[in-house]
């Protein structure tokens, strides 16, 4: 679990509906992005158009997958960058050259991770890095499947323990939360993660609130 995530979360009936929002230190630091930070991200945005043949004016395209965590039923919406030439789903990353077994324990231990969560929730199994130096010049590219990334990082994590964690943290916050009341969802710093009510937030349209009730109204 990422500390510095906080998610918003709000019943309808028997479903809950989460959503990643920027936390305070999040907007600072992204207030104050250094000229190298801002860099290495142009790298990273460059490199995707460059794999995917994209036009300037073209951005990631949308999904919306049902999954299941646990005994969860789960409908995901995701960006995803494109599809390779064979018509799958692909990730594409980019990520600095590395020259020693620290570099590539700390790109198991959350690059690969990290992509690895991303893409296994929405169905997504290829992925393709590019390593580039610290001017931006992409050295070497590599594909992962994610069994590759599994393979590779059996050492660090493991994929059914994170999964259990996954699905035991969002049975616990179903059974937290009241209908129509909205919460944010967060790691408190203590070794714990929390959910704590927010006031006055209007964090979904009356309409969808309306349609969502019908639906559980006429459910089989």
């Amino acid at each position: 679990y990422q500390r510095r995530v906080r998610e918003a979360v709000v019943s309808t009936q028997s479903t809950g509906i989460m959503d990643e929002i920027e936390t305070e230190a999040q907007k600072f630091r992204r207030a104050n992005e250094s000229e190298q930070q801002k860099r290495f991200q142009y790298y990273g945005h460059q490199f995707e158009k460059e794999i995917l043949d994209l036009s300037s004016d073209q951005k990631e395209s949308d999904i919306v997958v049902t999954s299941k965590v646990g005994k969860l039923r789960c409908l995901l919406a995701a960006e995803v960058d494109g599809r390779d030439k064979t018509g799958n789903l692909v990730e594409i990353k980019t990520h600095r050259t590395m020259f020693n077994d620290h570099h590539r324990r700390i790109f198991e231990q959350n690059k690969l991770l990290n992509t690895y969560i991303q893409c296994y929730l929405v169905g997504i199994n290829h992925t393709f890095f590019g390593f580039r130096d610290q001017k931006g010049y992409v050295t070497h590219t590599t594909s992962y499947s994610l069994p590759d990334i599994e393979e590779r990082c059996a050492k660090q994590w493991n994929k059914d323990t994170i999964m259990c964690f996954l699905s035991k943290i969002l049975q616990w916050a179903l059974d937290q939360i009241e209908t129509g009341k909205v919460y944010h969802l967060y790691y408190s710093g203590d070794d714990s993660i929390r959910l704590k009510q927010v006031e006055n937030v209007n964090y979904l349209p009356g309409w969808f609130i309306e349609f969502a009730n019908k639906c559980y109204e006429n459910r089989d």
